[in-house]
C-alpha cells in the first residue's frame, strides 16, 4: 500500500502509457488484497482505479460526469464493499482468480446504506434520491430528515447538469 500512496494523483498529468501501467499495478494490487481478505485496502484500491480511469474526464473538463459517477461508485462500495470491490476488480483483471469468490458473493443480497441513518440494508429496500441519483434512503421520512445536509450537494449536481445540458460550461486549468 505504500507504493499506492507514492503514486498520489500524479497520474492525472502523465502519459497514457504511465496511466496504463498504474492501472495494471492497481488491478494486481486489488486482486492480491481481495485474495488475502483485506477488505478496506481493496476498497481503497478500487477507488484509485476508478479515479485513474476517470482522469480523462477531468482533463477534458467533464467534471459533472466524474463527480456523479465517482460519488455513486463510492456509495455502492461503502454499502457492499466486498461484493462491489470484487466485481469491479474482477471485471478489469486479466485472470479469473476472483470469479469463484464473486460467484459466492452473488448469491448474497445486494446491500446499500441509508444516508440518513448510516445503516446497512438490502438494496431493494432502499430508495435513491430522484434528483442527484447518488444517495439512498430507507424511507421518505429519512430523505426528508437528511435534506438539510443533502440539499447543497443535490442542488449543485442539478445546477452542473443544467449548465452542461445548455452548453454553458467552460473549464480551464491554470
Amino acid at each position: 500500500m505504500d507504493r499506492l500512496l507514492e503514486l498520489g494523483l500524479a497520474f492525472l498529468w502523465e502519459s497514457e502509457e504511465t496511466k496504463r501501467k498504474i492501472n495494471t499495478y492497481l488491478i494486481s494490487l486489488g486482486v492480491d488484497c481481495l485474495e488475502a481478505g483485506y477488505v478496506f485496502e481493496s476498497v481503497v484500491v478500487a477507488m484509485y482505479i476508478n479515479i485513474n480511469e476517470q482522469s480523462d474526464w477531468l482533463l477534458q473538463g467533464k467534471m459533472l460526469n466524474m463527480k456523479k459517477n465517482t460519488a455513486r461508485f463510492n456509495v455502492d462500495l461503502l454499502g457492499d464493499p466486498v461484493r462491489q470491490a470484487t466485481k469491479f476488480i474482477l471485471s478489469r483483471a486479466c485472470c479469473d482468480c476472483l470469479k469463484v469468490k464473486y460467484d459466492e458473493l452473488r448469491s448474497d443480497p445486494k446491500m446499500g446504506i441509508c444516508k440518513h441513518y448510516h445503516k446497512s440494508k438490502e438494496r431493494k429496500q432502499l430508495m435513491t434520491c430522484s434528483s442527484c441519483r447518488t444517495f439512498d434512503y430507507c424511507s421518505t421520512a429519512c430523505q426528508r430528515a437528511d435534506w438539510p445536509k443533502h440539499k447543497e450537494f443535490c442542488q449543485s449536481v442539478a445546477t452542473m447538469k443544467n449548465c452542461v445540458d445548455s452548453g454553458n460550461v467552460s473549464v480551464s486549468f491554470v
